[in-house]
This record gives structure tokens, C-alpha cells and sequence, in this order.
């Protein structure tokens, strides 16, 4: 499948950072979802750091992350593996989209209180520690970058900053989105800290940094500014998906089975045929 976002991978003296640009990825979940904008940039925004915490966890096979909070968008999961990244919310268009100060109020629509679930998986750990870990923390406002650093500071005392954006055209499409994620080494000199602290405050928005045709490398060193920049380690592709579609009938085989023999009927006599439609990638197998 063709990159649809674009990780860029830096290491600097007490840090390591992800730039990403993940517009073709965001917008492929818009379109399959057919979300409102609201809705699209929540699911951008988990899709995103899904994937940019994915990145960062090199020992782990697939980092799946679990918004539930009480606002009208219920809950939104994405699911990153090798090089791919999906993503599903229960509720695709919020009417009257909601703002604050006219801008999309993420928070409001996810909600402020609830929990974020993070659960990883991983072969190559499984002797130490079985094969997944999860970690559940409140939600702090609902905007899921402030959600997710708490996380990563609670449940595995990593000391990080997070950014997202996207901006969303007024005929609904994804213009653009993309993020980064900063994390410190362990033992990082404080004077580190604070520089790269005062270099986020007095950045713009990712969002509008993009707007403006800055790229990952821009992003980069504006948040590394006066600290010597930082190595390319690394350029990485992502694409939205995949549903294997063998794991697909199977995942919807199971769901079929939870049905009475009397329901599965009723279906096939009204339908002559039963119809199932996958919540990540909008993918109908049809039963008959």
C-alpha cells in the first residue's frame, strides 16, 4: 500500500523525537468513516498518537489504544502494527460540532473525565513479562495529546511532551494533520529539560505549523532550537489499515456465533443473506 504518513525519527543528546505528517492517513479514516469534523479530529488525533507511541515502542508488536470518555463521541480505539495503523469510534457524526471559542473542542466531544487503556503486545517480551501489558490512566481534558503524555508519565514514568493537529476543510476533508512526540532520556540534564520546554510554549500549533507548509524537519528543530540538533535516525511509512480479510471472516464468524440459530434465520429470510460490516475498515463480507 502507498505511505500514507510519514514518520521522521530524531536523536538528540537527553531526548529522541517523532515528527509525523500523517494527512493521506487521516484523511483515508475520514473517508471510510464518513465523519463530521469534530468527529474526525478525535480519530485523527488517537489515530496519530497511536501511531507516534507505536513508533516509540520498539520492543512491542502492536500498541492498541482505548479512549472512553463521557462525551458524545463514546469510545475511540486504534490499533498500530508494523507500519499500519486503524482506527474505530462508536459515534462518527457529532451534531452541531462542537466549539469552544470557535475552534473544535476535542475534549468536549471525547469528553473530560474517563479513562485511556494502553495495551501492548509483544513476542519478543513474552518470557518476562506474558505476552501484553496494559496500563489504564484518567483522562486530564479529553484532547488526547495531555491525555497521552499523562499516561506515559503514570503508567511508565517516561517524561514526554506530545503534540497533534489536523485541520479540516470546510467540505469536511482532512487538510492537514500531523504531530510529534518528544521523550526524554533517562538522566537528561534539567538545563535540556526547561530549553526544550520553552521551545514547545513558544511554538505554534503543529496544526497551523503545517498550514503554513512547515515539514517534520521544521517541526524539529524549532523544538530542539539552541540544542544542537539531533540526528535523523530514521524515516518510517505508515498506512490505514489492514483488515487480513481471513481475519476479518473469522472475527465476524465469531460475532455470527453469538447470534441464536432463530435470529440468524429471521436475517436470512428477510435479507436472503447476512451481512457484516467491519468497524475499522468499512470492509462488508456478506454469509448467506
Amino acid at each position: 500500500a502507498e505511505a500514507e504518513a510519514e514518520v521522521f525519527h530524531y536523536l538528540g543528546q537527553d531526548f529522541v523525537l517523532w515528527v509525523v505528517d500523517a494527512t493521506g492517513l487521516v484523511e483515508r479514516a475520514r473517508k471510510l468513516h464518513n465523519t463530521t469534523s469534530t468527529a474526525t479530529q478525535a480519530l485523527g488525533r488517537v489515530l496519530m498518537g497511536t501511531l507516534l507511541i507505536g513508533e516509540s515502542k520498539e520492543t512491542s508488536d502492536s500498541v492498541q489504544i482505548t479512549f472512553k470518555g463521557n462525551g458524545p463521541l463514546g469510545q475511540i480505539m486504534a490499533i498500530a502494527e508494523k507500519g499500519f495503523v486503524k482506527g474505530r469510534l462508536d459515534v462518527r457524526r457529532v451534531e452541531g460540532d462542537l466549539t469552544e471559542g470557535g475552534s473544535h473542542s476535542v475534549g468536549k466531544a471525547v469528553g473530560r473525565q474517563g479513562v485511556v487503556t494502553v495495551v501492548r503486545k509483544s513476542k519478543a517480551l513474552q518470557q518476562y513479562t506474558g505476552e501484553q501489558q496494559m496500563g489504564i490512566t484518567e483522562l486530564v481534558n479529553g484532547e488526547v495529546a495531555e491525555d497521552l503524555t499523562n499516561y506515559l508519565a503514570e503508567s511508565e514514568q517516561i517524561n514526554s511532551a506530545m503534540g497533534l493537529g489536523l485541520v479540516v476543510s470546510s467540505d469536511l476533508s482532512v487538510r492537514k494533520a500531523g504531530g510529534y512526540l518528544l521523550q526524554m532520556l533517562p538522566g537528561a540534564a534539567e538545563e535540556t529539560l526547561d530549553k526544550l520546554e520553552e521551545n514547545i510554549k513558544a511554538m505554534p500549533p503543529v496544526s497551523e505549523l503545517m498550514s503554513d507548509g512547515k515539514t517534520q524537519e521544521d517541526v524539529a528543530s524549532l523544538i530542539s532550537r539552541d540544542l544542537g540538533l539531533v540526528d535523523l535516525v530514521f524515516r518510517k511509512d505508515h498506512s490505514y489499515g489492514p483488515c487480513n480479510t481471513a481475519d476479518l471472516r473469522e472475527r465476524m464468524v465469531n460475532t455470527l456465533k453469538l447470534l441464536s440459530v432463530t435470529e440468524v434465520r429471521d436475517i436470512l429470510r428477510e435479507q436472503n443473506k447476512v451481512e457484516m460490516c467491519c468497524e475499522f475498515c468499512a470492509e462488508r463480507i456478506q454469509f448467506s
